[in-house]
């Protein structure tokens, strides 16, 4: 009982230090680049007029364009986006809480699920290859992390198994959502909902499963996703703008294999001494619990090893396809907030590594139960110093920006409270803004025709062209 409360003890205070590591910036996050450009599409026509312009001219990414502009309109008024962040941060600690209601049978609101699902949520933050574009930058949110928080609806939902027919509604919806996000979580997703529908299809017992039904719902969003995404006529003008630079299929083929399995070990290279620990701790936890899964429980122990051997190897594989379609699209440099997905498998190994393998350690024996007792004191020590290390750079992030929204503030404020003659000059010359840091740059250029530039001046409804020295 006493290595349980000490590992308890770690595991909340350091969630509660990444918490408020993650929530330091959100009264600071502001707008910035094609937030601009997206809500004025969504402000200066119809809802509908708004949503096909992107599909037709940029990507057919449905889902993140929709989040994107509606956020974006809604916070045109003062450019601030901390309640979008928190809706954000709100919901990635649901769908997790979600998760860990489905495979342990705790209710979400129990507070060992709370502190499993904190804890889960500051791993995912942490290990995320670009904080700043995927957790504070309204499009990076909307378009690689959100995906990943609709995928784990879709986890968690086909792990409850429900037998009710809204079940099957659920699954294709959020399938759907997830599939429209972006591309690389898309491809994804079709790969192993496939893979599950053939396996499930081969292995079948009866006719047809409720399972392989579910999952077939979810395959077919999929489907339904590839399509609509596929056939945007934005994709070709996307592609042949001036930020991508498409490699052949070859080259993609060979920079995947190459850099899909690097990312993943870079991931866990940087936080090993994170992830370790963590997966000690859970297997601990999640063996204590007293739900045992009937299924996991009658495997024989050669197929169980089998199964978590696959699981913490899956991030390895699934690496390689997303990381093709990044190449074929962006070109040989991607931007780390492509590699959100690799971050999100690596996730999702370790919670169903350390289910699974909590399953042995229900049949240790009693010296190995008491030796395993040991690591797991010397992972709740592990854990707790990381939390201090989370916030070791707290108080210069949070003065960084400050300083830069504080500046946004004004600017904003000045150019939205400008008189008709000035803004119908053709020039409007503004100081630039100071360093962001974890906030997301408000890119105005010295250049008039750049189309961040021109993204600010539309938005702001000035006929002048915004442009910064």
């Amino acid at each position: 009982m006493g290595i349980e409360l000490y590992l308890i003890f770690a595991l909340a205070s350091t969630s509660l230090l990444g918490l408020i590591k993650i929530f330091s910036i959100v009264p600071f996050n502001r707008m910035a680049a094609d937030d601009f450009s997206f809500a004025v599409g969504f402000l200066h026509s119809s809802f509908f007029q708004g949503q096909w312009q992107w599909y037709a001219s940029l990507t057919g990414r449905y889902t993140s364009n929709l989040i994107i502009s509606w956020v974006g309109a809604m916070s045109s008024t003062t450019g601030s986006l901390a309640l979008f962040s928190t809706i954000t941060i709100a919901f990635g600690f649901l769908s997790l809480a979600f998760l860990i209601s489905s495979l342990t049978r705790l209710k979400i609101l129990n507070w060992k699920n709370i502190l499993i699902s904190a804890i889960l949520l500051v791993t995912y933050y942490v290990i995320t290859p670009s904080v700043r574009d995927s957790w504070y930058w309204l499009n990076g949110a909307a378009t690689y992390l959100w995906p990943t928080f609709f995928d784990l609806i879709v986890i968690s939902l086909l792990i409850k198994d429900f037998k009710s027919w809204w079940a099957y509604i659920l699954l294709f919806v959020f399938a759907l959502l997830a599939g429209g996000g972006n591309e690389t979580v898309l491809v994804t997703n079709l790969l192993v909902s496939g893979l599950v529908v053939l396996y499930l299809f081969i292995r079948r017992t009866k006719p047809i499963t409720t399972l392989l039904k579910q999952s077939f719902s979810v395959l077919l969003a999929t489907v339904i996703s590839l399509i609509v995404v596929y056939l945007s006529p934005g994709n070709s003008g996307r592609m042949n703008s001036s930020t991508s630079s498409p490699m052949s299929i070859i080259g993609s083929v060979f920079y995947a294999f190459r850099d899909g399995p690097a990312v993943i070990w870079n991931i866990f290279e940087t936080n090993f001494w994170l992830l370790i620990p963590l997966f000690i701790s859970l297997t601990y936890l999640f063996s204590k619990l007293n739900f045992i899964e009937k299924n996991l429980a009658k495997m024989k122990r050669e197929t169980l090893v089998n199964l978590i051997l696959f699981t913490f190897s899956a991030p390895v594989l699934l690496s390689i396809p997303p990381m093709i379609i990044g190449y074929l699209s962006l070109g040989r440099i991607l931007p780390d907030r492509a590699f959100e997905i690799c971050a999100f498998t690596v996730l999702i190994s370790l919670i169903l590594g350390s289910y699974f393998v909590s399953y042995l350690a229900r049949a240790w024996n009693e010296n190995t139960l008491k030796r395993f007792e040991w690591f797991v004191a010397a992972s709740s020590l592990l854990i707790f110093l990381f939390g201090f290390h989370i916030t070791s750079t707290l108080a210069s992030e949070m003065y960084i920006a400050k300083n830069y929204s504080q500046s946004f503030d004004a600017m904003y404020s000045y150019l939205k409270n400008l008189p008709p003659s000035v803004k119908n000059q053709k020039i409007l010359v503004v100081k630039q803004l100071p360093d962001s840091g974890l906030v997301r740059f408000w890119q105005v250029t010295a250049f008039p025709e750049s189309w961040e530039n021109q993204a600010v001046s539309n938005l702001l409804k000035t006929n002048a062209i915004v442009v910064a020295k």
